[in-house]
């Protein structure tokens, strides 16, 4: 699914990129590159916010330095109050993708994201389409 690792250990990027070195990339590639959107994205941490966290400073940071909708995508955070932190941060929508609904497959191709019950998945969905509206 993600080949982090893979540009990781050819030293194409680093692992953990902070708030201003995202909003300065955002910046210019706003200015030199004319790029419209952004998307954000945590991979699977095993924190309770499953990045949300990170994702709203994240987010802050770009807004105040330019204009430009994000999307963030996480795993379902624990606490629905996620949703509305992300939306005032500058998170303009929200993916929490579910690859695969059956158990056993996604104990086998993604064993992070599997930590996560369908259930709440699906109580996440509700709970955010609330918060950012359909789609």
């Amino acid at each position: 699914f993600c080949a982090i690792n893979q540009s990781l250990a050819s030293g194409k990027t680093i692992a953990r990129k902070r708030p201003a070195q995202l909003a300065a990339v955002a910046k210019a590639a706003v200015e030199l590159d004319g790029v419209r959107h952004m998307v954000m994205t945590t991979g699977t941490p095993q924190t309770p916010d499953r990045g949300a966290a990170i994702l709203c400073e994240s987010a802050a940071a770009v807004t105040a330095a330019v204009d430009l909708p994000i999307q963030a995508q996480c795993e379902p955070p624990d606490d629905d109050r996620w949703f509305s932190r992300l939306k005032h941060s500058g998170v303009a929508s929200l993916g929490m993708h579910l690859e695969a609904v059956t158990d056993s497959v996604r104990q086998r191709i993604m064993p992070g994201k599997a930590q996560v019950p369908l259930s709440r998945y699906f109580s996440a969905f509700e709970a955010a389409v609330k918060v950012f509206g359909h789609g």
